[in-house]
């Protein structure tokens, strides 16, 4: 409660009360108070809010600068974005239902369905989608993390909801939920004119006068609209929706994103544009400038300006060194005990089996292996190809993702990415690096009769992206036992003080 005296100084009103409609929680008496006083906190809290109130566009307010200037009131669409994650989890059966529109079904999304992909995913060194323990089981402070939000509302999550050995058609209504925010998601982050010509991506256009640039304002209709629909039901309770408050601020959003546009487009002033990359208006990039700062003054939240020059001069002083380093420590140079090192036994049981081993490999890891050989396939022209016979069946994940950019890899190149994997996988408690690897790789063509012409940038890249996963894998395996670890000494101590 705010005890603190207020004056009001006051022309067009007398001394006249008001009841409030509350009563006193002590003495039962009916709460009192001025006509100024009431009217100032009916209206208070936004830009001129009592033009806002009578006008039928609650989102724009009159600038003080003169009416062909107004303000366009909008929340951040970050935080929006990560609000729909944020409340899928919270809701009471991890439930979302997207209404109908007009040319879009109604789905139903289930968060139950992530989870299952990723317990499906956690036993393969290569997984199809980008779900990490932190995405799908986020704490309160994760939750404010922007690129776990995209690693949920990914193409790649969808593909792989779509695909999957584990995939069934509640999966695909997930899968479908995803893409619809996927999609708002682009149109919120629109930051270049060129970005749907680069990444072959029609949502990813900005908005102008021609018929591509009003899809992005026809999709935010569509979203407006549904917002209204995915709020609580009259009796206040959060069943397979969003929260009210959420499910307001989209509407709004999407509402005043709309009006903006039109707004910059059509006005005949100086503010005329010929684009409008939404993905400007949100505070995103500050803050994770203001972060870097931040962090860079000892954590401290109040910086000041020596601070922040002080944060470029290290900037600028790391950027020359990793330069130097570059130079003089090259990575061809690269000698350590290992690059020498003979194959054990170990391994050269598994090469002696390995044709046999090939059998095992799952239908989920031969979707990502395609995957991971069109991209390599895409850096080397020699190395792409068609699927045919073996690689047929093996293309759905790659053809789900594709909007005319992704290469298919030859039979040769997927043929040896799997001899490849195996080896890798079954030898992955053996110290070695890099370069030992890439010359026991080099001979794989000739010693399996693969139909392939393998050259040196082409396999350093397969042996950078096993390395990378092995090691991301090992990374969470470590996390995993130190939290194991506490949780031992905590019921140790908890158990030596019962007798105490």
């Amino acid at each position: 409660m705010d005890l603190k005296e207020e004056r009001v100084l006051t022309t067009a009103h007398g001394a006249n009360t008001i009841h409030t409609g509350k009563t006193n929680p002590v003495t039962k008496e009916p709460i009192a108070e001025f006509e100024a006083v009431h009217q100032y906190n009916q209206f208070m809290g936004a830009v001129d809010r009592s033009d806002q109130m009578n006008s039928d566009v609650p989102w724009i307010a009159e600038s003080p600068f003169g009416k062909e200037r107004p303000l366009f009131l909008l929340y951040d669409t970050v935080h929006l974005f990560k609000n729909i994650r944020n409340y899928w989890v919270s809701e009471k059966t991890k439930t979302l239902e997207l209404p109908e529109q007009a040319g879009r079904a109604a789905v139903t999304a289930k968060w139950a369905h992530l989870q299952e992909l990723y317990d499906s995913e956690t036993k393969t060194l290569v997984k199809l989608s980008k779900l990490t323990k932190a995405s799908v089981w986020p704490t309160n402070i994760e939750k404010q993390r922007v690129s776990l939000a995209l690693n949920v509302f990914c193409e790649k999550t969808s593909a792989a909801l779509k695909t999957s050995t584990a995939s069934n058609p509640q999966w695909v209504e997930t899968a479908c939920f995803i893409d619809h925010v996927v999609q708002l998601w682009k149109v919120f982050n629109t930051k270049t004119p060129s970005g749907h010509i680069r990444f072959r991506d029609p949502d990813r256009c900005p908005i102008d006068l021609t018929a591509p640039g009003q899809q992005p304002l026809h999709l935010l209709q569509q979203w407006a609209d549904s917002a209204l629909c995915m709020r609580p039901g009259s009796q206040s309770q959060r069943i397979k929706s969003l929260t009210k408050d959420t499910a307001n601020a989209l509407h709004w959003t999407c509402k005043c994103l709309i009006e903006l546009a039109n707004f910059l487009l059509t006005t005949d002033s100086a503010l005329g544009h010929q684009y409008v990359a939404l993905g400007f208006f949100q505070q995103d990039d500050i803050e994770h400038h203001f972060a870097h700062f931040r962090m860079a003054a000892g954590s401290n939240y109040y910086i000041t300006a020596e601070d922040v020059a002080h944060t470029h001069a290290m900037d600028r002083a790391k950027l020359v060194l990793e330069t130097e380093q570059d130079s003089v420590f090259s990575r061809w140079n690269h000698t350590c005990n290992h690059c020498e090192k003979p194959l054990t036994d170990e391994e050269l049981l598994v090469l002696d089996d390995l044709p046999e081993h090939l059998g095992c490999i799952s239908r989920d890891e031969k979707l990502s292996l395609f995957f991971i050989g069109g991209y390599i396939a895409s850096k080397h022209e020699e190395l792409k190809g068609y699927p045919i016979q073996e690689c047929d069946n093996f293309s759905d994940f790659t053809d789900t993702l594709t909007r005319g950019g992704l290469c298919y890899p030859s039979n040769g190149l997927f043929q040896f990415l799997m001899h490849a994997y195996v080896f890798f996988k079954e030898t992955s408690k053996v110290e070695t690096c890099r370069k030992r690897l890439q010359n026991i790789l080099k001979d794989f063509p000739a010693l399996f009769h693969l139909d392939i012409d393998m050259n040196q940038t082409a396999l350093t890249r397969i042996i950078n992206i096993l390395m990378k996963r092995f090691c991301l894998k090992l990374h969470i395996m470590r996390v995993f036992k130190r939290f194991v670890t506490r949780l031992r000494i905590l019921a140790l101590h908890i158990y030596h003080s019962s007798f105490l």
